[in-house]
């Protein structure tokens, strides 16, 4: 999949450049293609000030070699769209170190490695569903590169079935998570997949439960906000060259499923999402629903468990 980094020295960012450029080190299956690898040498030769000062701070990344066997297209992630439509290099790079910075910051913990993309294999969360069936969300690196560095997926009946796509990038100067996109079921998946998932999660939807895992994440990393795209500051909309090559693949109602979450959209275009998800008193809920909700606030508080023993 990728080429060894041959030291076990720091990379500084003359050793990383000139690697890259000589095609010594391909840090992904990608690098290998060579109009891949000619976009990258064009497009960083278009922004040379950018691209040196970006891998300037990549290579002071103290986790750099893992962060490239993880994520190993994160050096040319900056002369592509990237997380939010209509930023330009320098401000891709910046929500790219961010991020990774603020990995580092966590210090070592098992959800460190989660968030570092080393346990992939491994689901962040699980539990049984209403019959018992297993119920699973995973932390990967991002499936959709353009959006952002991790993927959360929803894994019911052993398929994923709902995923999620974050960074914990910077912004406003705040520590925060940025959503980027919000993918259902594929074409091939039964359509009822997602009431019988919603069923088994005591009437909870799957892409609720994936903001609701992404809220514990928020708090566990002590982040200061979250945010996400809406409709019209997706990448795929928002940028020039994919308005219409993209635009059909688009079909998420971001605005309309946030403000139900009690976001709050910004003049960015941006939405600002609560870090929490008010509950119901259980004597305001009718009698015959009360089981229900006991139950789905039982099935929260589990998560919250798993969330904090990966934290310690």
């Amino acid at each position: 999949m990728s080429t060894s980094i041959s030291s076990n020295k720091p990379l500084t960012h003359k050793q990383l450049l000139v690697d890259m450029l000589l095609r010594k080190y391909k840090p992904h299956r990608a690098w290998k293609r060579g109009r891949f690898y000619n976009k990258f040498i064009f497009r960083s030769a278009c922004s040379p000030y950018v691209s040196y000062r970006f891998f300037s701070s990549l290579t002071r990344l103290k986790n750099l070699p893992l962060i490239l066997e993880t994520h190993g297209i994160v050096p040319a992630k900056i002369h592509r769209p990237y997380l939010i439509g209509g930023l330009n290099a320098a401000q891709r790079a910046e929500k790219i170190i961010s991020h990774y910075q603020r990995i580092e910051q966590l210090g070592q913990c098992e959800l460190t490695e989660f968030l570092s993309g080393q346990r992939r294999e491994t689901p962040l969360l699980s539990w049984l569903g209403k019959n018992d069936e297993p119920i699973t969300i995973y932390c990967v690196p991002a499936i959709f590169d353009r959006e952002g560095e991790l993927t959360l997926i929803f894994h019911f009946r052993g398929e994923a079935i709902t995923s999620l796509s974050f960074s914990l990038a910077d912004y406003q100067h705040k520590p925060s998570i940025i959503i980027a996109g919000l993918q259902g079921p594929g074409r091939h998946l039964d359509q009822n997949i997602i009431r019988d998932a919603t069923k088994a999660c005591e009437g909870i939807f799957p892409k609720r439960l994936l903001i609701e895992a992404l809220m514990l994440i928020a708090k566990a990393c002590n982040l200061s906000q979250i945010c996400a795209v809406g409709d019209n500051s997706h990448i795929f909309v928002k940028e020039l060259r994919y308005r219409f090559s993209k635009r059909e693949l688009f079909h998420a109602r971001y605005d309309e499923f946030w403000t139900t979450l009690g976001g709050e959209e910004q003049s960015t275009k941006l939405f600002l999402l609560p870090l929490t998800q008010p509950r119901k008193n259980i004597e305001d809920i009718a009698s015959k629903k009360r089981a229900e909700y006991r139950r789905r606030y039982q099935l929260l508080d589990a998560l919250q468990q798993q969330i904090d023993q990966t934290s310690v």
